[in-house]
């Protein structure tokens, strides 16, 4: 009985089975059939692709030339420039000081350990082109291939990476020297100054129908942390006004969702790359965009069939694809731990989400539109120059994510707003949107702090932050050579701030002395005071301005280098002023009126000065050591 039972209910479950609603009319792809694969192993082999493309993309972004060795080397010689005479090239060579000075970086990862350690011992010349050849053998120089010849190991070419522009390093090491960066625009770079050095500028000339002369200006009109990407297909070097039509570099960070690359939409990321790799970096590939064709706004592409090329062999189509999977996987990066404030975020998210109607554009949390984020200049409040070198004529969105890396060089894509209050300004004008002061700072402040993943939850999920007070002036600084570690220091303490209360001490009281001298309150000692305080004065500020001058030398920000310039014009003045004083007193009878009225401009000048230095440290964070409590702002401090 129990055999019958089990099969019965053996047959009925099959019936219902059978019966049951599968889909069978449903078609699918044979494909699917004869690829089955056994549980999880397709997903395993995304996760495959996906560690492949990461890889691939992240050693073309940073390695790969795509052949443009055989123009900025073959055909330029730039690599001759860079090797000098000595090595067989021209000119005196360019020194690892001077491409420093040119912006280029150095990946300190690269650098081979011994030759790391004799650099730390200061052993190796950083004023001797062959130490820039060393560094280019170990291809640590960021976004710089050399090619070298087997046989007497000489400089016979010179390539160009991704990472020429769109990288920059932490300064762990030294200032340009240290890990990499990438993604992040280098806005210290003198692209136009580096390529002017090269001795044969004819095939650019040739391009654009001009003289060599005449290219090497244009070169040189960029200025720092600034590219014309289409120079070479309009042929427009200069504005209406007379400016360099050069645009400063992007990030090339926090592109995921973000369709659009460039400040004029001209496609896609993916797009965006095979136009630079092919057409700007000179590579060898395939490239086609009809729009070049337009000989009425594109005569110098159209001319070259530039929007049509098909070099072989092609060596930079293969890379596309990984490369493009890489930058968007590099995240905007956040700003400073303990740099915003919560409080100050939440106003600023409701001015941008609201009243300044910011978030309309910038839609959060890319901070550009998702979809065309495409706009004509009328709509913005700006003139039409840049947009019609595009072929959509307009401007877009640009997205504000890790914004505080992008403060040098200006806003917009031209840098035309110096600051982010500018921005606001006008965009206040504009638009009409009658911000107060309370409304437009909290707003201000808020943009600078829009970064990729930022830790505190609960500040990013309204999608927003901002920053302190000091951060808001600050912040920048620290990425355009304000906030630092003195270099002229003793135990991370700046030995400038240790020696200057001296000589202000020893000639306010000189011109007390003569005060005192003068009333008659006091007999000759007071004179004899007065004249060895001023003598001990002028030595302690010349001792205090050896430090003070290295400190100067290291600012990069050209503000805050105007700033530092005019404490160190006073400061001189000062102390000419009381040497001057000095030699009068000798010639003159105690207590005469000349010297005196001198002390009391020098003392009147030293409150000048002070306040300067105030200006760099407390303001501008200069001497100040990252980290520090007035780098990243006192509680006390910040915008309530």
């Amino acid at each position: 009985m129990r055999s019958r039972a089990a099969w019965l209910i053996l047959i009925v479950f099959a019936i219902a089975f059978a019966c049951a609603p599968f889909p069978k009319e449903v078609e699918t792809s044979p494909a699917v059939k004869a690829h089955r694969f056994p549980a999880e192993s397709f997903d395993s082999l995304i996760d495959e692709h996906v560690d492949s493309l990461m890889e691939q993309g992240r050693k073309v972004f940073r390695y790969d030339t795509f052949g443009s060795e055989s123009f900025w080397g073959d055909k330029l010689k730039l690599h001759e420039a860079i090797a000098g005479e000595k090595q067989g090239g021209v000119g005196p060579g360019i020194s690892p000081k001077q491409a420093l000075q040119l912006g280029l970086k150095v990946d300190q990862g690269a650098i081979p350990a011994a030759l790391l350690e004799v650099l730390k011992g200061g052993a190796v010349s950083l004023e001797n082109p062959e130490t820039t050849l060393e560094l280019l053998r170990a291809n640590a120089v960021v976004g710089v291939t050399g090619f070298f010849d087997k046989k007497d190991e000489r400089l016979r070419s010179i390539g160009i990476q991704c990472a020429f522009c769109h990288s920059t390093v932490d300064d762990s090491f030294a200032r340009g020297i240290g890990r990499r960066l990438d993604g992040w625009p280098n806005r210290d770079l003198d692209v136009g100054a580096i390529v002017a050095r090269a001795p044969n500028l004819k095939p650019m000339a040739d391009l654009l129908k001009t003289d060599e002369a005449t290219i090497r200006k244009v070169l040189l009109s960029w200025g720092v942390g600034k590219y014309d990407a289409e120079l070479n297909q309009d042929g427009k070097a200069f504005r209406p006004d007379g400016k360099s039509a050069a645009t400063i570099l992007p990030a090339a960070f926090g592109l995921a969702g973000v369709h659009l690359h460039t400040y004029t939409g001209w496609g896609s990321v993916t797009y965006w790359n095979a136009y630079v790799a092919n057409t700007q970096m000179m590579g060898m590939g395939t490239f086609v965009d009809p729009r070049l064709k337009n000989q009425a706004q594109f005569p110098i592409a159209a001319a070259a069939g530039l929007g049509n090329l098909r070099q072989k062999p092609d060596l930079i189509t293969d890379k596309l694809a990984a490369l493009h999977f890489y930058q968007l996987a590099i995240p905007a990066p956040s700003p400073p731990k303990d740099s915003f404030n919560k409080e100050a975020a939440t106003r600023g998210m409701a001015v941008f989400n609201g009243k300044a109607t910011c978030a309309t554009c910038h839609v959060p949390p890319l901070f550009t539109e998702p979809g065309w984020s495409l706009h004509t200049p009328e709509e913005i409040g700006i003139d039409d120059f840049q947009a019609n070198r595009s072929p959509d004529r307009r401007y877009r969105t640009t997205p504000l994510r890790g914004l505080f890396v992008r403060m040098k060089g200006g806003f917009y894509h031209d840098g035309r707003f110096a600051t982010l209050q500018e921005v606001v300004n006008h965009y206040d004008t504009f638009f009409n949107l009658k911000l107060n002061e309370a409304e437009s700072r909290p707003h201000r402040i808020f943009e600078i702090a829009i970064a990729g993943s930022i830790e505190d939850t609960s500040v990013r999920d309204h999608g927003m932050t901002a920053i302190s007070r000091n951060t808001d002036r600050s912040i920048t600084s620290c990425y355009e050579g304000g906030i630092m570690a003195s270099p002229a220091s003793i135990l991370k303490h700046p030995v400038h701030p240790m020696l200057i209360p001296f000589p202000i001490a020893l000639w306010i009281f000189s011109f007390v002395c003569d005060v005192i001298y003068a009333s008659g309150w006091g007999g000759g000692l007071w004179n004899d005071m007065a004249f060895y305080a001023m003598a001990g004065g002028i030595i302690g500020a010349l001792l205090a301005a050896v430090p003070g001058y290295l400190d100067y030398r290291s600012l990069t920000d050209p503000r805050v280098t105007s700033i530092g310039r005019w404490h160190m014009l006073v400061n001189l003045s000062i102390v000419i002023l009381f040497a001057i004083n000095l030699w009068l007193r000798t010639a003159s009878e105690p207590g005469a009126a000349l010297p005196i009225i001198l002390s009391f401009i020098g003392v009147a000048m030293l409150g000048v000065s002070g306040w300067l230095g105030g200006e760099l440290v407390y303001v501008h964070g200069v001497a100040v050591e990252p980290g520090s409590s007035l780098s990243t702002g006192n509680k006390q401090d910040r915008v309530a």
